[in-house]
């Protein structure tokens, strides 16, 4: 009896490892290989927004496909960045571009509603499916994306992966980085952002069509209180939110063509378009 235990501990055991060694080689072969076909410099490779200015130097129109303003990651406040790491991937700093724990969790989601509503995706894995425009809601997608972000963190640091993903992720309404988000929706800059708007825009991120202040300022607001308690259990101070309406109005100081003040501004505007 004891001699047909060890025999099958052995098979199962010999099994084990035959998956797991099949699992790997079909992984290295259809997602990893095929990661190094992708340049990880394009990470930073993103379209800026053109401005004209009057004589002022005040800002009367826009070109851009994308509203975006890139800035450095020492000009992005702290509180933005907890803000971040809190709501979209708290173990940012210590894992390697990939969350199991996250994952596993997702797939468990995934299984019990029978749907993929959960990706259980990494900052990392953001920025990876961001810059390399990936598409689908699929587990194909979902390995690559993996691959990629683990040679992203192989080849970046830390600090210049998460001033990409700062730069390059969408925060609805239009706004593409938080520097454009911040200007667009507060009308300050991003290093002069409070706690409350940091929150905000952080909680935008996981619907941003959705939860625009724009948009749905309840919904909003709502969703910036969850991020405030995130950041009060990773140990981020927090503060009263009360007044967030009378002192945090959304604002929209971006100058668009039909927002030109005067009909020389149109002229002008259209000549230098068409110039362009």
């Amino acid at each position: 009896m004891k001699k047909w235990l060890l025999v099958g501990l052995a098979v199962v055991f010999l099994t084990s490892v035959f998956t797991v060694a099949t699992c790997a080689y079909l992984y290295w072969k259809h997602f990893h290989q095929p990661s190094e076909l992708y340049n990880i410099d394009e990470i930073f490779a993103m379209e800026k927004a053109s401005t004209v200015v009057d004589r002022n130097g005040k800002i009367i129109a826009k070109f851009y496909i994308h509203d975006r303003l890139p800035i450095s990651l020492d000009k992005v406040p702290k509180n933005m960045i907890n803000a971040v790491i809190a709501t979209e991937d708290q173990k940012f700093w210590s894992h390697s571009g990939v969350d199991l724990r996250g994952i596993a969790r997702a797939m468990l989601e995934n299984a019990w509603s029978k749907k993929i509503t959960q990706g259980g995706s990494t900052i990392t894995q953001q920025l990876a499916r961001n810059a390399f425009e990936l598409k689908g809601r699929n587990y194909k997608r979902k390995l690559l994306e993996i691959a990629l972000a683990q040679r992203i963190e192989k080849n970046v640091p830390k600090e210049k992966i998460l001033e990409a993903y700062l730069n390059r992720v969408y925060f609805g309404s239009g706004f593409y980085g938080v520097e454009s988000a911040s200007q667009g929706y507060f009308g300050v800059s991003a290093k002069k952002l409070t706690l409350a708007q940091c929150a905000l825009l952080a909680s935008v991120l996981k619907s941003p069509n959705k939860l625009s202040p724009k948009k749905n300022p309840s919904g909003a607001r709502q969703s910036r209180n969850v991020v405030l308690g995130q950041m009060a259990e990773i140990g981020v101070k927090s503060h009263p939110t009360s007044n967030f309406d009378r002192k945090n109005r959304f604002n929209q100081p971006h100058t668009s063509m039909a927002q030109l003040s005067t009909g020389q501004a149109r002229v002008f505007f259209h000549s230098t378009q068409e110039t362009l």
